[in-house]
């Protein structure tokens, strides 16, 4: 049963040569990382993660904070997401999202999702397949 802290997460995202925890300067300037760390970024994307509190689990949970540079469907710029990876499968699912209108997750959020998605194959070359490289160190 795999284990993973902060740290760990760190080291593995070093390793796959991902930023852990600088953003390149822009509009990303507004974007609170204290207790999250950078995995994946793309031009108009930030995804930061933290593990889930409590046991190991198989699948393995990790939240997931996306910040968007500009606004998505129904007005949001950050989405906080409780994310399950399966490793062997190559696969993730949502299992709880908040929508929010602000960056850093501020304020009352503007949709929350509680039912678990299906699961999906992780696209190559996405920010979901970062993410996914950094969680399962594929």
């Amino acid at each position: 049963m795999k284990r993973f802290t902060a740290l760990g997460i760190a080291f593995l995202a070093n390793c796959l040569g991902l930023p852990t925890g600088a953003l390149a300067a822009g509009w990303t300037d507004a974007i609170d990382i204290r207790e999250w760390i950078v995995t994946a970024e793309g031009p108009d994307v930030v995804a930061l993660t933290r593990p889930a509190l409590g046991a190991a689990t198989i699948p393995i949970r990790v939240w997931v904070r996306y910040e968007y540079r500009l606004p998505q469907a129904g007005g949001s710029l950050s989405m906080v997401d409780l994310t399950e990876y399966d490793c062997s499968g190559g696969r993730s699912r949502h299992v709880q999202r908040s929508a929010y209108a602000q960056h850093n997750a501020m304020g009352s959020p503007i949709v929350t999702f509680t039912e678990p998605s299906p699961w999906q194959y992780v696209q190559p070359g996405s920010i979901g397949d970062g993410l996914y490289t950094a969680i399962c160190n594929r």
